[in-house]
Parts: C-alpha cells; sequence; structure tokens
C-alpha cells in the first residue's frame, strides 16, 4: 500500500463510526490537515537551515501522523524516513528527503482534494 498516494479505505473507520455524519467530519480533516500542512513544511525548510534536527523530527513525526490517519501513504512514508534521518542528526539526508516530502504532500493535496469532492455535500 505505500505506492499509494491515496488508501481511501483508512476513512472506513469513521464511517463504522459515525455513520452519515462521517462525510462532513472527513472534510473538515481534511480541511484543518491542508490548512496545518504547509506550517509544518515551512518550519521544517527552518528546521533545515538551522540544522535543528530535534525541531525536524518533531514536525516529521506530527506531519506523518496526520498523513497516516487521512490515509496519505507515500506522504506517511517519506515523513518516517525524515523522522529517522531526523533523529540520527544526519541532515544532509534529510535534506533530499525533504524535497520527497514537499512533492509527496503536493501530491496527497490533489488526492484529498479530489476525494473531497466526492463527499456530499460538496
Amino acid at each position: 500500500m505505500a505506492d499509494l498516494v491515496l488508501d481511501t479505505g483508512a476513512f472506513t473507520q469513521f464511517y463504522d463510526l459515525w455513520g452519515e455524519d462521517a462525510g462532513e467530519i472527513v472534510r473538515e480533516m481534511i480541511d484543518m490537515f491542508l490548512n496545518e500542512a504547509p506550517a509544518m513544511l515551512a518550519g521544517m525548510e527552518h528546521a533545515l537551515e538551522a540544522a535543528n534536527a530535534r525541531e525536524l523530527r518533531r514536525l516529521a513525526h506530527t506531519l506523518k501522523s496526520n498523513a497516516g490517519t487521512l490515509g496519505a501513504r507515500r506522504l506517511y512514508d517519506a515523513c518516517r524516513q525524515l523522522e529517522a534521518l531526523a533523529a540520527e542528526e544526519n541532515m544532509d539526508a534529510a535534506q533530499q528527503m525533504y524535497e520527497r516530502v514537499r512533492l509527496e504532500y503536493h501530491a496527497a493535496e490533489n488526492a484529498l482534494r479530489e476525494y473531497m469532492e466526492t463527499l456530499s455535500g460538496a
């Protein structure tokens, strides 16, 4: 599943839990993610510039968790790798992985926006 940009099966748990209200809740979760993720990416860039491995690791972990919740599998995987590189304080490799995280975020953003159009009440 790591090759999927978006695994919409991740939303099944929400539909099982909230039933017909799930569409609106999922929409709110996606909106929140899309509003907050750019600041996390900017923070990662600043952490890289400052060689602040601890902050980079924290931000990568947070974005990874959020991506995982929403089924953004490739973004999750890239963030997991970035988090590990930051934990090792391997900032050169982390810089390269950050570029992948950015690319995967944009792919996930597009996929999430497309998914939102399929939700009831769109």
